[in-house]
This record gives structure tokens, C-alpha cells and sequence, in this order.
């Protein structure tokens, strides 16, 4: 196969060509088959299917949101971190609250919103 390490098993032809992929070192080789080695990996194939699926849910993603969340969580943040905007109103907040201007709550009254809140 040209050049692949044992040259002299058969000749490479454009066909072959196709299939094969190219090393970093220029060399050729087959490109690997998950699914050929799949049940020598316990597991591969179940992991296979759910990337899978992910990368089916994220092509069907249209919300630049939930993309900017997606990103966040690969980066290695997890899209409960607040963002710059979230965390000056939080700061602006902490300051009314250490000034004194900011009403209180006793947890049966938060409670009581929260619910109020949920309910709509």
C-alpha cells in the first residue's frame, strides 16, 4: 500500500487512496473504525451513542443562550456561574445592604415570595 509500513502487501490505488488518511509524518494509514473495535472497549459504544446524541440535541440548539451556557461548561465553568452583568447587580445589591438602604426579609417572608414568585 505505497506507503504504508509494510509496502509489500499491495500496491496503493486511488480508491485506496481515498480511505486512507494521512499521519503527521506523511505516511498513510486507515482512518479508525469506533464502531469495528467497539465491543473490545467496554463501553465505547455507549459512550459513542451519547456523543451521539449530544452533538444531535446542540445541531438542534437555535438560543445563543443556551450556546454561550454550552461553551461556558466545556471551558470548564458551569453555567451557574453568574455573569459580569449578574455579579455588578449582586455587588450593587451587597452595597445598598451595607449601607443600610436595602429591606430585609426573615426566611418565613422569602419563603412566602419565593412561592408567590413560582406560582406566577
Amino acid at each position: 500500500m505505497g506507503k504504508l509500513a509494510n509496502k509489500r502487501t499491495t500496491k496503493s490505488t486511488p480508491a485506496l487512496r481515498k480511505t486512507l488518511r494521512k499521519r503527521s509524518n506523511g505516511s498513510l494509514t486507515k482512518p479508525y473504525d469506533a464502531k469495528k473495535y467497539a465491543g473490545s472497549v467496554p463501553g465505547l459504544a455507549v459512550l459513542n451513542d451519547r456523543k451521539s446524541a449530544i452533538m444531535e440535541r446542540i445541531d438542534a440548539v437555535q438560543d445563543d443562550a443556551t450556546l454561550k451556557a454550552l461553551e461556558r461548561t466545556l471551558d470548564g465553568a458551569s453555567h451557574y456561574v453568574l455573569s459580569d452583568e449578574q455579579m455588578a447587580e449582586l455587588e450593587a445589591s451587597h452595597d445598598r445592604f451595607l449601607r443600610g438602604e436595602a429591606k430585609l426579609f426573615t426566611s418565613a417572608q422569602m419563603i412566602s415570595r419565593v412561592r408567590k414568585a413560582v406560582r406566577g
